[in-house]
Order: structure tokens, then sequence, then C-alpha cells
């Protein structure tokens, strides 16, 4: 009779950094759904657009000299930096995690 094997009561994972790893700074998402299920998030950077274009004086002596004119665009941009596509499963998984780390800082800071 062969012997009955049982499965392991842990299980160690290793993080290792992929050759292109990288930080990306976001300071906002859009989410949105698949029409398999799936989630969307496109984590991207709001900040005030850069103009089209902008006009300079020269200066008597060949410099550049002060922005002539109204040059300040008036729109946001949001620049999307990555986008994850997660399922509905890890999503949740993923709502616990935050929720726990943000409880974290917050007990952190009430310390203090």
């Amino acid at each position: 009779m062969a012997e009955e094997t049982k499965p392991p009561r842990e299980i160690e994972f290793f993080f290792e950094h992929d050759k292109d790893y990288q930080i990306v700074a976001a300071n906002g998402a859009w989410v949105g759904n698949t029409s398999r299920g799936d989630i969307t998030i496109d984590f991207f950077v709001e900040r005030l657009g850069v103009p089209e274009k902008v006009r300079n004086a020269i200066t008597q002596d060949g410099r550049l000299g002060e922005e002539i004119g109204p040059t300040r665009e008036k729109r946001f941009t949001r620049q999307l930096q990555v986008g994850v596509l997660i399922s509905a499963e890890v999503a949740e998984n993923l709502v616990d995690l935050l929720k726990s780390r943000v409880e974290n800082i917050k007990k952190i800071k009430e310390a203090k």
C-alpha cells in the first residue's frame, strides 16, 4: 500500500526583481472591467498640462528672455504610467491588504 502524502503546512516564496523592475509614481488610478470579468487598473500621474508651445523674447545681447503672452496650459493631464490586469479574487485580496496597511499607518501616526 502506497504511503499517503500530506500537503505541506507551509510554503516559502522568494522575491526576486526582474531585470526590468522599476518603481512608477502614481497619484491616481482609472479602473474598469474587461468582458472576461477581470479588472483593469491604469495608474496615472495627474498634473497641469504642458503647453503645446511657448514664445520667449530674445534679449538685446541675444540671450533667451522672458515668456511672451499667456502660455500656461489651463487643462489637467493624466499621463498613464502602467496598466495592471487582475482577477476579481486578486482584487478582493488586494483591497484587504491595502486596508490592513492603511490601518497600520494610522496606528503608527496616532502613537506619535
